[in-house]
């Protein structure tokens, strides 16, 4: 942890440092029970607009969110909501 100034002179705060292990844990945390299916069309989706301008990435990312919502796994991502218990993901 370190010290952080305050920029109305009062005490110091402590913040925690996070190392690059830290991160990588807080991100396969974050990611380990996604659908696979989701995670793979968002990477793809950001990797298309990349060159885009706003109103394209705009229409680009609509019709990429419209396309997911007919996967087998947005389909059991919501029949496990409406159920009360965690997806069982195929990947597809």
């Amino acid at each position: 942890t370190m010290l952080l100034p305050r920029p109305d002179g009062g005490r110091p705060q402590e913040k925690a440092i996070l190392n690059k292990s830290d991160k990588v844990t807080w991100l396969v945390n974050r990611t380990i029970n996604k659908s696979p299916t989701a995670i793979r069309r968002g990477k793809y989706a950001l990797r298309a607009i990349s060159d885009m301008t706003f109103e394209q990435a705009l229409a680009h990312m609509e019709s990429q969110i419209a396309l997911l919502a007919l996967t087998e796994d947005a389909n059991e991502g919501l029949a496990a909501f409406n159920e009360k218990r965690d997806p069982e993901w195929t990947g597809k």
